[in-house]
């Protein structure tokens, strides 16, 4: 009787054993295939859309075909800028060519013509209004030379600042793929970019129609398309686009948490040389003779 009990155990022990072996073999199998990685494509360097707050289901409505705004000659591009009731516009103007005309409002209200006495501004780079006065980035004299140009008698004297020129962002004026910034000079991302507009830690500009911010010596896509002029406003991009559901020039604020639809320009031709600003009331577009406004 005990040799056929202690058959009996051993028997036991060897299926329990060769259970065992089976179960530890199947667990083996199965956190073997739970870790084989899954083959994904790699994200490209697309910026990723922040949420959108507008009654349609994205930010920037889907453009409508335009033609591109690169067409437009470089020496019609425009600037505005406004600081309370000061405010001065100009055109690019050319070191070859035409030169800018740069204006400013009175105090009847009135667009009057401002020339510079003391230097030769063959063509501009930037413009921005204060409430004293205004400042601009220009190319003077013969060699078109970048300059910090101040005014702060509506335009009757202008003084050359060297420590300002070297804290401004401008397209270079020889050299339009190069763009000076407070850290030195960066490459473009294309070699003819238009509409560049800087406050604070931002810059941004345009190439064919697309929308790009600087950071540090790189540049990011934002996510819209047909584009024709933007200005900053803090921290946020405001881009002025084409779109479906505007008759005119759509005015969206590209912001780091979430884009939002602001209005649209009615009837502004977008085919035009076109700049955008930020004043008391809103928003507005210079577009041929008119400042339309929008309200934001």
């Amino acid at each position: 009787m005990a040799s056929s009990t202690t058959g009996r155990r051993v028997a036991s022990i060897t299926v329990i054993a060769a259970l065992t072996v089976v179960v530890v073999t199947l667990s083996v199998m199965a956190l073997s295939s739970a870790r084989t990685p899954q083959t994904s494509a790699s994200p490209g360097p697309v910026m990723t859309l922040a949420p959108t707050v507008t009654p349609t289901p994205t930010a920037v409505p889907t453009p409508t075909p335009t033609a591109s705004r690169s067409t437009i000659d470089r020496a019609s591009e425009r600037f505005l800028s406004f600081a309370g009731t000061s405010g001065w516009r100009a055109t690019a103007g050319s070191c070859d060519g035409a030169a800018p005309v740069i204006q400013r409002i009175d105090v009847q209200g009135n667009w009057v013509d401002v020339v510079s006495r003391e230097f030769t501004v063959r063509q501009i780079a930037s413009l921005d209004a204060h409430a004293d006065g205004a400042e601009l980035v220009g190319g003077v004299d013969d060699a078109c030379t970048a300059a910090s140009l101040r005014t702060f008698s509506a335009g009757a004297e202008w003084t050359s600042y060297d420590g300002a020129l070297a804290q401004s962002r401008y397209v270079m004026f020889t050299d339009p793929a190069t763009v000076h910034t407070r850290n030195g000079d960066i490459a473009a991302p294309c070699a003819d970019p238009i509409g560049l507009r800087a406050s604070g830690d931002v810059a941004a500009l345009i190439c064919d129609e697309q929308a790009w911010v600087q950071s540090d010596a790189t540049w990011t896509a934002l996510p819209a398309v047909a584009v024709k002029a933007l200005t900053i406003d803090g921290a946020d991009i405001i881009i002025g686009h084409v779109s479906a559901e505007c008759t005119g020039l759509a005015l969206t604020r590209i912001g780091s948490e979430e884009n939002t639809v602001l209005g649209c320009a009615e009837n502004v031709d977008a085919n035009q040389p076109l700049a955008l600003a930020i004043n008391d009331n809103g928003f507005a577009v210079w577009a041929g003779d008119t400042i339309v406004e929008v309200a934001g």
